[in-house]
């Protein structure tokens, strides 16, 4: 079971802090962006075929929503199905 029920309005409320970070950012210190748009099923199977092995179910239940987010906290990226 994930430790997230509702990815999806996770990620808008992300979006949100993120927006405001962005307004503060006057020096522009960071990049800013958004999720990227949902992994298909076969992406992900793809994936997991070429590990060999199934990624964690609270994983996988995140990148139906979104499919990696780079600079989600400053220099700090959450992988999708593109990294692997």
């Amino acid at each position: 079971m994930s430790l997230i029920q509702d990815w999806k309005s996770q990620i808008a409320v992300m979006i949100i802090v993120k927006q405001e970070i962005l307004k503060n950012d006057k020096d522009e210190l960071w990049d800013h962006h958004l999720p990227e748009l949902a992994a298909k099923e076969e992406e992900i199977s793809s994936v997991e075929k070429h590990l060999g092995y199934k990624l964690d179910r609270s994983y996988t239940d995140f990148l139906k929503y979104s499919n990696g987010w780079k600079c989600f906290l400053q220099t700090i990226n959450l992988f999708g199905t593109k990294e692997f």
